[in-house]
């Protein structure tokens, strides 16, 4: 087990699931198994003071995220080729914040292999540029955690309990 236990933020589009806070508490209790805190973003307690609840929500989380010592985040295909927008935001926001980024997905095949057009070029169907670094993800986004684990949060969990 880590030597500490962490507030560890859970980032990723989880929030979006048909029974999201059943899955965020499935989540949690993945994280309490290991010892640490979980702080994920639906349990925060809303009450809309303004008229801007989509402001409310994005302080709340931006509060969590500062509380925590790491952010864990789900890099999975959300939506299209590419993880969540607010993901990616959530995990610039922690490291400019200098926070210990775990990324996880289930799929380390490189991201140019994937999304490849017809012509076998590094060129998606619309003629973009793909970058071909044998990485899974966009290179900022591997770089900017401090690892990327190939797996689910259980997996992410064990790098923790064996790295930190």
């Amino acid at each position: 087990m880590s030597k500490k236990p962490y507030y560890i933020y859970l980032s990723g589009p989880d929030v979006f699931t048909p029974n999201a806070i059943e899955h965020g508490r499935k989540l949690s209790d993945i994280v309490r198994t290991y010892g640490h805190c979980p702080l994920f973003p639906l349990d925060n307690e809303i009450v809309c003071k303004e008229d801007n609840l989509s402001r409310e929500i994005f302080e709340s989380n931006l509060a969590m995220i500062r509380k925590a010592d790491l952010v864990v985040a789900n890099l999975n295909e959300f939506r299209g080729h590419e993880p969540d927008s607010g993901t990616v935001w959530e995990i610039g926001y922690a490291a400019a914040l200098n926070k210990i980024i775990i990324g996880y997905c289930d799929d380390h095949s490189p991201m140019a292999q994937r999304i490849m057009g017809e012509d076998n070029c590094f060129h998606d169907r619309d003629g973009w540029a793909i970058e071909n670094f044998g990485l899974p993800l966009n290179l900022m986004l591997v770089h900017g955690c401090h690892s990327l684990v190939c797996g689910d949060l259980v997996s992410a969990m064990e790098f923790i309990k064996e790295n930190l």
